[in-house]
């Protein structure tokens, strides 16, 4: 009786641990647009220097909490206007397909992208369908030295500059 009683226990303890991690599983994301993107926002401008340069710099006296008054729309200071802008960083989601750089390729085929086929797929008839170096796309350069053509990107350092 004992050989059995412990043979249920080791059963019961084995069907345990294969059917608890199956019932409590839930969902879980890294990143979240909404959520994760502006969090992450405001931990990398509190351990920047943004604050000391635009008080230095720009003689902005309460730094990244000055409030600015947009062309439309209600005052917003500039850790809230950093914090909107990187909510809209994937909006269309296509734009995620230019986030990131193989540094191992060439310039013009180290475009890496995490969105799944059906997603890319979707992307086909966008200004993102194809996958871009996030340098390529943020800087237009095709190599180290060499600046290339437009990457279809509005905000890139040119237009920055302009």
């Amino acid at each position: 009786m004992s050989f059995t009683v412990d043979r249920l226990s080791g059963v019961l303890h084995l069907l345990f641990l294969v059917a608890m991690p199956i019932l409590l599983a839930t969902e879980a994301s890294s990143f979240d647009d909404q959520d994760t993107h502006p969090r992450l926002t405001v931990s990398g401008v509190r351990v920047s220097g943004l604050d000391s340069l635009l008080k230095a710099e720009l003689r902005m006296v309460d730094g990244i909490e000055t409030v600015l008054q947009p062309a439309a729309g209600k005052p917003v200071s500039v850790l809230r206007l950093l914090q909107g802008g990187s909510r809209l960083e994937d909006a269309p989601p296509c734009r995620a397909r230019n986030h990131f750089h193989n540094p191992l390729r060439p310039f013009t085929s180290s475009g890496v992208t995490d969105l799944p086929f059906f997603v890319r797929d979707a992307c086909a008839d966008t200004p993102f369908a194809v996958t871009r170096s996030n340098v390529l796309w943020g800087t237009r350069f095709v190599s180290p030295v060499e600046k290339g053509p437009g990457a279809g990107n509005p905000f890139d350092w040119d237009a920055a500059r302009l």
